[in-house]
C-alpha cells in the first residue's frame, strides 16, 4: 500500500486556488478536472490542503471506510454557525442518538401532514403573482421554500412573534447569500468576532439574537397542545430510556433544518420548473402522466409517479445544489481505489463533477429524466443527500416538497421563460444557484387543483 501514489496536485497559485473556489467555483472544479483527472489535490491558501474525488471506485472507498475517515474536526468551522448540538456538527453516540431522535417527523405517515402546507404555500404565492411582467422564479421559490419551513418546520401562526422569528430567520440567511459574506464561514481566519459591526461579529449576535424569539416560542409551546410541526415533534421526542433533547439542542437542529433545507430546496425547485418549461417533450409527458391519476389526486399518489421521480431525480443530478459533502479523514494514511490518502489529509467527494461524469451519465450536460428510468445508481454514483450515517435526515421531506411544488405549478400555470438558456451555476453561500435567477411570464391554466 505504501508504494501507491498520492491524488495529483492541482498545478496552480495556492491562493488563486481559495479565490477561484469562492468566486467561481463550477469553472475552478471543471478546470481542475481536465487537468488532473477524476481526483486531484488542492490548496486554499497556505492553511488548507485537500483532496477531492468524482471518481466512483473512489467514492465507494470513502463512504466503506467511515470507520476510518471521519466527519470529526472537519466540521469545526461551522459550529459558532448551527451550533456544538446540530447533527451536522455531532459525531459518533451523540450524532446516532440526535439521528433516532430527529428520523421520525422526517418519514412515514408525518409526510402527509405536510403535503397541505406545500400546496397551499404553492397556490397562494402564485395567485398573486403579475401577469404583465416576468417574475424571478428562483425568488418565488425562495418565498414558497421559506413559507414551508415556517409552517410545517417551525409550526408558526400569524402573529406578532411569528413575525419576529421570520425576520430573524431572514437575517440569517442574508449573511450566507454571497460569496464574500459565505467566505466567514469557508475560511477558518476570518472567523474573527470583532464586535457587532465586523461581519462574524454581527452573525453571531444575529445568532444569538435569533434564540432568544425561539427560545420565547419553545415556552409558550409548552403551554399548547402538542402540534404536528416537527418543532412541536422534537420537544415532546424522547429515546428509549425516556430521554429527550433540551431547548439547546432544540434550537440548534432547528437552525440547521433551515440552513440545510431553505435554499437548496429553493434552488432545486426552480431548476426544476426552468427544466420544465423548457422542454415542451418533458412538460407534456408530465401532464400526461399526472392526468392519468384523475381529478384531485392524493399526494402520496403523486410523489410515486415515475416519470415525475425520473424528473426529479435528473434535477438534483444536474443542478447539484450542494456541490461537494463533508470533507472526512483519517489519523492513518488510507488506500482509496487506485490512491493512498496521507494520514490527516482531508477528502472531499464533489457531487457536482460525481454528477457530471460521462462515465456515470452520458451527455452529462443535457437534461435527460429517462436516464433514472432505465437505470438506478448506486448509493455512491448519486449523492444529492450525501450518504450513509451523514445522509441528510431531510431528503424525503426534500423530495416530496419538490414533486408537489412541481405537480401543482405544472397543472395550474403555464410559464414562458425569459431566457431560454439555462442560467449559469454560481456560488450562493454553500450552494450553487442559477445566477441572475430565472425569469418567467406567469400564465394560469384551466385549474385542476391537487387534493389537500
Amino acid at each position: 500500500m505504501t508504494h501507491l501514489p498520492t491524488p495529483p496536485p492541482l498545478q496552480m497559485n495556492s491562493l488563486w486556488q481559495l479565490v477561484n473556489w469562492l468566486l467561481r467555483p463550477v469553472h475552478y472544479l471543471e478546470q481542475a478536472r481536465r487537468q488532473t483527472g477524476n481526483t486531484f489535490t488542492v490548496a486554499f491558501g497556505w492553511w488548507d490542503i485537500l483532496t477531492f474525488t468524482c471518481d466512483p471506485i473512489v467514492v465507494e472507498a470513502v463512504l466503506r471506510q467511515s470507520d476510518q475517515l471521519k466527519v470529526g474536526t472537519n466540521v469545526a468551522l461551522l459550529a459558532p454557525l448551527l451550533g456544538e448540538n446540530s447533527l451536522l456538527t455531532l459525531e459518533g453516540d451523540r450524532h446516532r442518538q440526535h439521528r433516532k431522535l430527529l428520523m421520525p417527523p422526517f418519514h412515514g405517515e408525518r409526510m402527509k401532514a405536510y403535503a397541505s402546507v406545500m400546496i397551499t404555500a404553492t397556490e397562494e404565492h402564485f395567485v398573486t403573482l403579475p401577469r404583465d411582467r416576468p417574475v424571478d422564479v428562483f425568488h418565488l421559490m425562495q418565498q414558497i421554500s421559506f413559507e414551508v419551513i415556517l409552517k410545517a418546520i417551525f409550526g408558526l401562526k400569524p402573529g406578532s412573534r411569528t413575525t419576529e422569528v421570520s425576520r430573524r430567520l431572514l437575517e440569517m440567511l442574508k449573511i450566507l447569500s454571497s460569496p464574500l459574506r459565505s467566505s466567514l464561514i469557508l475560511v477558518k481566519p476570518l472567523q474573527q468576532d470583532w464586535g457587532r459591526w465586523s461581519p462574524w461579529g454581527r452573525m453571531q449576535w444575529q445568532r444569538r439574537q435569533l434564540f432568544q424569539v425561539l427560545q420565547a416560542e419553545i415556552d409558550a409551546r409548552r403551554q399548547q397542545p402538542e402540534g404536528e410541526d416537527i418543532l412541536s415533534l422534537l420537544m415532546s421526542a424522547q429515546d428509549e430510556v425516556g430521554v429527550g433533547l433540551s431547548d439547546g439542542e432544540i434550537m440548534d437542529e432547528m437552525l440547521t433544518f433551515l440552513i440545510a433545507g431553505y435554499e437548496t430546496t429553493a434552488i432545486s425547485l426552480a431548476w426544476a420548473l426552468y427544466w420544465v418549461y423548457a422542454r415542451a417533450d418533458v412538460r407534456e409527458r408530465l401532464r400526461t402522466e399526472l392526468a392519468g391519476l384523475g381529478e384531485n389526486p392524493e399526494p402520496m399518489a403523486i410523489a410515486r409517479l415515475p416519470y415525475l421521480n425520473a424528473v426529479c431525480q435528473e434535477v438534483l443530478r444536474w443542478s447539484s445544489p450542494a456541490p461537494v459533502i463533508f470533507p472526512r479523514s483519517g489519523p492513518n494514511p488510507v488506500q482509496l481505489g487506485p490512491y493512498l490518502l496521507p494520514a490527516q489529509r482531508r477528502i472531499v467527494v464533489c457531487t457536482y463533477l460525481l454528477h457530471r461524469n460521462p462515465a456515470l451519465y452520458p451527455q452529462p450536460e443535457q437534461f435527460r429524466p429517462e436516464r433514472f428510468l432505465d437505470w438506478k445508481p448506486a448509493p455512491y454514483e448519486f449523492l444529492p443527500f450525501g450518504a450513509g450515517a451523514r445522509l441528510c435526515i431531510g431528503y424525503a421531506f426534500a423530495q416530496f416538497e419538490l414533486k408537489l411544488v412541481l405537480a401543482t405549478v405544472l397543472q395550474q400555470y403555464d410559464l414562458e421563460l425569459v431566457n431560454v438558456s439555462p442560467s449559469r451555476l454560481a456560488r450562493r453561500g454553500v450552494n450553487l444557484a442559477p445566477q441572475g435567477g430565472i425569469p418567467c411570464r406567469v400564465t394560469p391554466r384551466k385549474v385542476l387543483s391537487l387534493s389537500h
